[in-house]
């Protein structure tokens, strides 16, 4: 499981640039939830039973490696500034409470299995699974009803692209007498007329080039 959560790092965040967060995160809590189910249920004892229970313990690990990368990026953006710190210490922690939580569970199950190794007619270590599915089961439910702005990172924020620098003009001016007034010609380029404008009225007019 720790060789796919590094490897998994890339995959996730792919999916994470290129579809909605809400359902990313939703379709990696169930596919836990469903090979978790199918590593507490697999047989024990048959010729092929290491290496499925090798290839869903991976296939597990990329499930959780999408949740992994995507909680410290909304962890960091969406807790008070003030609090920011204490939130992500306690996303660190959960990760080793949890997985004490549940040695604290299968030790318990087994201790009251009057040494069968098995409990309510499982064996006491896939009971720890089991209730990590049950666990998980509100979890997944609730995300459907969370708003998919709120689980999003980066949400409502909108990509402004950078102003362009002014064109940088460099102008020539011609002072040509009239009747009323001092007319100026401001020039971009040699006989290229831009604009023609009055020194005393203030009129511009635009001529095309």
């Amino acid at each position: 499981v720790y060789l796919s959560l590094s490897l998994g790092g890339p995959f996730a965040g792919y999916l994470l640039r290129k579809y909605e967060h809400k359902t990313v995160i939703s379709c990696a809590v169930a596919a836990n939830m469903f090979f978790t189910l199918i590593w507490a249920f697999t047989p024990v004892g048959e010729t092929y039973s290491t290496d499925m229970f090798i290839a869903v313990r991976f296939i597990m690990g990329l499930c959780q490696c999408v949740i992994c990368v995507f909680l410290p990026l909304w962890t960091n953006e969406n807790a008070p500034k003030e609090y920011r710190t204490s939130w992500m210490s306690y996303l660190q922690a959960s990760v080793p409470f949890g997985i004490m939580v549940g040695y604290i569970i299968a030790s318990v199950l087994t201790t009251f299995s009057n040494n069968n190794n098995t409990c309510f007619g499982l064996l006491c270590w896939r009971w720890s699974f089991l209730i990590e599915v049950i666990l998980l089961s509100p979890l997944y439910l609730g995300l459907y009803f969370i708003p998919k702005e709120d689980i999003a990172v980066c949400a409502g924020r909108v990509q402004v692209p950078a102003a362009e620098p002014p064109l940088a003009l460099s102008y020539d001016a011609t002072v040509v007498p009239s009747e009323s007034s001092i007319a100026v010609e401001k020039r971009n380029a040699p006989g290229e007329v831009l604009q023609r404008g009055d020194v005393e009225t203030g009129i511009v007019n635009y001529k095309s080039p």
